[in-house]
């Protein structure tokens, strides 16, 4: 016998579907940029000039400077390229007339010198090693209240996560001069950084070996948050924490456990139902206006994008 069941279901949800949707746009409305059909844009990072213009990086390798954003049609005339040969940046930030991104290697700075929309000087502030894993992302910078940036970085995959290059899985803090300072470990694909209004730092985390689900860590300056292979780097001039490699093996229970007897080791402050919300975690962003969605004053919400879809927590 066919069950109807499924059928039925669909039926349902096909019938309170315009009202769900309707209730969601009372809090956040999505806005879709038409784009012209010969520019091809796989972004890895955004934000906003004081102009009202967009700026974005892409998978291949491009700047692009985008002209009222919020146009309904596609208008060549409003896009412009301003840098190309980048190697795959995964993050984008407007600071004092200059655009900071985060190459695989490189912590990069773009400044058009001349007004013509084109990036004339492509200036090297921090390098670090590569491997030339595929899974070496960087992704960054954050820019923190004392003008510093944060940068983190992937680790490679080998079949399972690995540190083939020194300061993968770690979180590194860079002065706009260059110095660069290892912060914290332990991370394995840490897309996404934020504040609180506190000013504490959290980073968020992909699911994978040695993190169960997308998860959100307050990270402060020699943390371990879990996955060992950063800890190749720790006798390295400059690290922060001197806990072993050796020391940290699946034996140790869950991280909360850990915590216990391991000072370094911090344990998440959230995790993500995995398969809901808790895969491909990546940026972080705090609403500061929680009434808007219903929640006291003195909450505050979480908007972490996660398997194309904006979640959050508060």
């Amino acid at each position: 016998m066919v069950s109807l069941r499924p059928v039925f279901l669909l039926l349902i949800l096909g019938m309170i579907w315009p009202e769900l949707q309707a209730q969601e746009e009372k809090y956040y409305s999505l806005e879709t940029l038409p784009i012209p059909e010969n520019i091809v844009l796989e972004v890895g990072g955004m934000d906003f000039m004081p102009d009202g213009r967009l700026v974005v990086c892409t998978r291949r390798g491009e700047v692009w400077m985008i002209q009222d954003p919020y146009a309904t049609e596609a208008r060549p005339e409003n896009f412009k390229r301003f840098a190309r040969g980048l190697h795959e940046p995964l993050g984008l930030k407007y600071r004092d007339g200059a655009v900071y991104t985060v190459q695989r290697g490189e912590l990069t700075r773009l400044v058009d010198e001349d007004g013509d929309d084109k990036a004339d000087l492509y200036e090297s502030i921090c390098q670090w090693p590569l491997s030339g894993n595929y899974h070496d992302y960087s992704y960054g910078p954050f820019f923190l209240p004392n003008g510093n940036m944060l940068v983190a970085l992937n680790l490679s995959w080998i079949g399972y996560g690995e540190s083939l290059s020194k300061w993968r899985g770690w979180m590194l803090e860079i002065t706009p001069d260059g110095e660069m300072m290892p912060y914290a470990t332990g991370m394995r694909s840490p897309a996404g950084t934020g504040l609180n209004e506190a000013g504490h730092i959290f980073y968020s985390d992909n699911q994978g070996d040695w993190v169960g689900s997308g998860r959100v860590t307050h990270v402060e300056k020699g943390d371990f948050v879990g996955n060992p292979s950063g800890l190749s780097w720790t006798k390295e001039p400059g690290s922060p924490l001197s806990l072993d490699r050796a020391s940290i093996d699946d034996s140790f229970g869950t991280l909360y456990e850990a915590a216990k007897q391991i000072p370094e080791v911090k344990p998440p402050a959230v995790w993500f139902p995995h398969g809901v919300m808790g895969i491909s975690t990546s940026d972080i962003l705090e609403d500061r206006k929680p009434e808007s969605l219903g929640l006291l004053p003195d909450n505050f919400w979480w908007e972490i994008r996660a398997k194309a879809k904006s979640c959050g927590c508060s």
